[in-house]
């Protein structure tokens, strides 16, 4: 079904192009990794290499106020990502109706190409993949407000709160908000919350979650971080519907030429906030170099420090090389 639905919105996209030429646009990105991980005695280095995403976007403004997107990926199975239709009234508010990444945070809503290690962190992973799901609820359908006035910005969304392609199953809605400021492109700060339930078989389960998220880019140095704090997650630990979860990271980067990028990662979690044992506690480190190829392209080289299990070597190297249109 995804597959026919997304060649669909292709010829959609076509024959969009076709009529407004001017006004079309297509962009998108290849990521392609090796990994070698260690994992135990018997097999002390497992490698791989994989196609981590293949990204396709059309966008066609159709009339001084009103756009439509699709943005479609292939690495794994044809589906699509995102997709809707953009209602621009004035700089302060846009409207937009369909699927597309929800407004929480600032990790959340950044592409995969702009992740600096890699890997998105812990807690922004957990939030928004329940255990035993089968939707990735990063992104989801419903009705989103959005706007900027001066050094303010917001992000408004009601969505189905069952993620990506999928229908909701139940009356309930998600309300998801982040407010910010700052200089785009420069530096900002973000308060988001959640307010919404988890399907959970037959019964829903309340969830919330709260996020405050800081970044700076003076163009030699960069950092990033973010504090999110949550309840309500149904895990292979607990189905309670108090349970709490958690965690923060802090990205640093700095450009010693517009090509050599070193940067580095802690990133902290707390899957179990409620239980003071240290195993319910994960901290990964990244440490790495990113060659950046005039925005366009990217060589990153990461190696990941984990300690999910002490008795268990884990850590893992990671190359991955990327290219954006």
């Amino acid at each position: 079904m995804a597959r026919w639905l997304s060649l669909s919105l292709a010829a959609v996209l076509l024959m969009a192009a076709a009529t407004y030429a001017a006004d079309v646009t297509v962009s998108g990105y290849v990521q392609y990794q090796y990994t070698a991980k260690q994992t135990n005695e018997s097999t002390p280095i497992s490698t791989n290499f994989g196609l981590k995403a293949a990204r396709l976007k059309g966008a066609c403004k159709v009339t001084d106020k009103i756009s439509t997107y699709a943005l479609i990926d292939g690495a794994k199975s044809l589906s699509v990502l995102e997709a809707g239709v953009d209602y621009a009234h004035a700089p302060f508010l846009t409207l937009r109706a369909g699927q597309f990444q929800v407004p929480f945070g600032y990790e959340t809503q950044n592409s995969n190409f702009d992740v600096e290690v890699t890997e998105r962190s812990q807690v922004v992973s957990a939030l928004w993949d329940n255990t035993g799901a089968s939707a990735g609820y990063l992104r989801d359908q419903g009705l989103m407000a959005m706007g900027a006035h001066k050094l303010l910005n917001y992000k408004v969304a009601c969505v189905n709160g069952t993620g990506l392609n999928t229908p909701d199953n139940n009356n309930h809605k998600d309300i998801i908000a982040r407010l910010g400021a700052g200089i785009p492109m420069f530096a900002g700060l973000g308060v988001s919350v959640l307010q919404g339930t988890w399907p959970n078989g037959a019964d829903s389960q309340d969830r919330t979650a709260f996020g405050f998220d800081m970044f700076l880019d003076t163009g030699k140095l960069l950092f990033q971080a973010e504090y999110i704090t949550a309840e309500g997650r149904v895990t292979s630990i607990s189905t309670a519907e108090d349970l709490k979860f958690g965690g923060y990271y802090a990205t640093i980067g700095y450009r010693i030429t517009p090509l050599v990028e070193p940067v580095f990662k802690y990133d902290k979690y707390d899957c179990d906030k409620d239980d003071d044992a240290d195993d319910t506690i994960t901290t990964n480190m990244y440490f790495g170099v990113n060659l950046n190829f005039e925005g366009k392209a990217r060589l990153q080289t990461i190696y990941k420090v984990a300690d999910e299990d002490a008795d268990i070597d884990n850590n893992v190297l990671i190359i991955q090389a990327q290219a954006k249109f």
